[in-house]
């Protein structure tokens, strides 16, 4: 099983509507990101929304051609998700790997001397996390689109890469 849920929240400061918000992946049994319940939406610190769908995008495209792909949290210090895939399965891992590298995302394997973290070794299907991972990104373009009048930037770049995805 793998899921992607977001939650979008909006600060005055957000030059972008839905720019902000809640994100979590969950692979298998093991969630990662940070969910509040309502009375705390304002005062939580939240993560940049279009950034974690393009990077999930990003990491599924590489996944086609690439045995693994890392990908930095970068409101975590030091930490990435790291995805290997097997045949038909997809492995996740948290790594703490301050100063690795300085990229977003990587198809570099993390070395093994960095510290694995919960969780670790979780699996589900790639198609499950491409399709989930594509659809979610449908449905947050689809927010954006209805709360902002004008077009915004970053809806261009999650388009072109969901449709990159969806050509395999």
């Amino acid at each position: 099983m793998f899921t992607v849920a977001y939650r979008i929240i909006h600060h005055d400061e957000d030059e972008v509507i839905g720019e902000s918000g809640f994100f979590r992946i969950t692979c298998g049994e093991a969630a990662y990101g940070e969910w509040w319940p309502e009375e705390l939406w304002h005062v939580m610190p939240t993560v940049w929304l279009g950034s974690w769908f393009e990077n999930l995008l990003d990491a599924c495209l590489a996944l086609q051609h690439q045995a693994s792909v890392a990908v930095w949290d970068a409101e975590t210090v030091g930490t990435w998700l790291e995805w290997k895939r097997m045949g038909e399965r997809v492995t996740m891992n948290v790594a703490h790997a301050p100063g690795w590298k300085d990229d977003l995302i990587t198809c570099e394997r993390i070395p093994d001397s960095y510290c694995r973290e919960y969780p670790t070794g979780v699996t589900c299907a790639y198609d499950q996390m491409k399709a989930e991972v594509a659809a979610k990104a449908r449905q947050y373009l689809a927010d954006l689109r209805a709360l902002n009048p004008q077009p915004v930037q970053k809806m261009h770049r999650i388009q072109e890469k969901i449709q990159l995805l969806m050509q395999e």
